[in-house]
């Protein structure tokens, strides 16, 4: 399945009021047991989009081939060292 295809499925909700998201529904998005979905009521329309995370958490490991031998406190060090 390609990213923005539009996939229609038929779930039920429980007594609980809960829903399970098909396998095929959690894979495009990426969705993972703890994920945060936002829901959004359109007139009849329940529309659930994940929620974003933190720039932190989406940058997390890039680049990291350009660190792989550097050792990260003695960087941090020498650069505080040349700002005096």
């Amino acid at each position: 399945m390609r990213k923005g295809d539009r996939v229609d499925k038929t779930i039920t909700i429980d007594r609980d009021c809960q829903v399970l998201l098909p396998e095929e529904m959690r894979e495009a998005p990426a969705l993972h047991p703890g994920d945060e979905l936002l829901v959004r009521r359109d007139g009849m329309k329940l529309i659930l989009r994940p929620k974003r995370k933190g720039y932190a958490h989406r940058l997390r490991g890039l680049h990291k081939e350009v660190w792989k031998d550097v050792d990260a406190t003695e960087y941090v060090r020498q650069e505080r060292e040349s700002w005096e």
